[in-house]
Parts: C-alpha cells; sequence; structure tokens
C-alpha cells in the first residue's frame, strides 16, 4: 500500500503535494479536526533544489558550478515559502515541520 493508500484511509480529502512523497513524515491532527499530512519542511525543500538543479543542468546542458548551486538552493527556498508552505487550502492543508537537530 502506498503512502498516499494509507493517508486516504484516514482523510480522503488530505491535500498532498506532487513530488514531495518523500517529504512526507506522517499524519496528525488537532482535537476535533481532521487527519491531515505532515511533511518534513527541509526535505521538501531539497527535493525543490535538486528538481531546479536537474532542470537548470538539463537547460544549460552542463553540471552548475558552486554559484549556480547556491541560486538554486535559494530558489528552492523561495518557491517552497511563497507557494507550498503558506499557502491554505481550507481544513485539509498539510502541515510543516522544522526538525530539530540532535542535541536539541
Amino acid at each position: 500500500m502506498t503512502i498516499r493508500e494509507q493517508i486516504a484511509e484516514y482523510n480522503e480529502e488530505a491535500i498532498m503535494f506532487d513530488d514531495l512523497d518523500d517529504a512526507i513524515i506522517g499524519m496528525g491532527q488537532q482535537h476535533g479536526s481532521q487527519t491531515v499530512v505532515i511533511y518534513d519542511r527541509q526535505k521538501c525543500i531539497e527535493i525543490f533544489y535538486h528538481n531546479f538543479v536537474k532542470d537548470q543542468e538539463e537547460e544549460a546542458e552542463r553540471k552548475l558550478i558552486d554559484d549556480e548551486l547556491a541560486e538554486a538552493w535559494i530558489e528552492a527556498i523561495e518557491w517552497f515559502e511563497h507557494n507550498v508552505e503558506c499557502a491554505y487550502v481550507g481544513k485539509n492543508t498539510p502541515i510543516f515541520v522544522e526538525r530539530f537537530e540532535d542535541g536539541c
């Protein structure tokens, strides 16, 4: 059973973003609310970063250099924050978790 199928058993209307299944860390809810998907925020950004790098390398037909890689990282963060994290799409809107590093 896929992760999407498992989540649908709890909430068929849970919002799940394309290409971010690897960033799903679970499901959750607050008292009286729908079960929603919980994503690892950092993993989401990493997925966008790798996709941006891949697309830019294909377009440029070469590997990116350090400055371009740094710019792709910034673009991934901005894309995530502007288009995913701040999007409220109703009661089924996912939660994005910032994990603490070990030892905190």
